[in-house]
């Protein structure tokens, strides 16, 4: 199978990253991990911004597809749909119990 040459360099240059972004993207898709945090997240909530949203920064950060929460936030700002500020509230929110189930 022929691959695109942006996705052989990523392969080339780190191929854990691309293969733990494919398992997690196939493994956790953005309606069951909302429907998970919904589950297991107590007095947390859901307004405008979902769980699977704020997973998919954090995960481009961990694999280390972008440097910080900030950056992965500037490349998907209109997509997002609430402020820089709206997502670290939720990161500060999301609590340990919450990630232990």
């Amino acid at each position: 199978m022929a691959l695109s040459p942006i996705i052989s360099g990523f392969i080339e240059k780190s191929p854990l990253t691309v293969m733990a972004q494919g398992l997690v993207s196939r493994l956790l898709d953005a309606e069951t991990l909302n429907e998970w945090f919904d589950e297991n997240s107590g007095d947390q909530y859901t307004r405008d911004l979902l769980f699977s949203t704020v997973f998919d920064l954090m995960l481009s950060v961990v694999c280390q597809q972008k440097s910080s929460v900030h950056e992965a936030y500037r490349q998907s700002d209109e997509e997002i749909g609430t402020s820089l500020t709206a997502v670290y509230n939720k990161l500060s929110g999301i609590s340990t119990e919450t990630s232990a189930k």
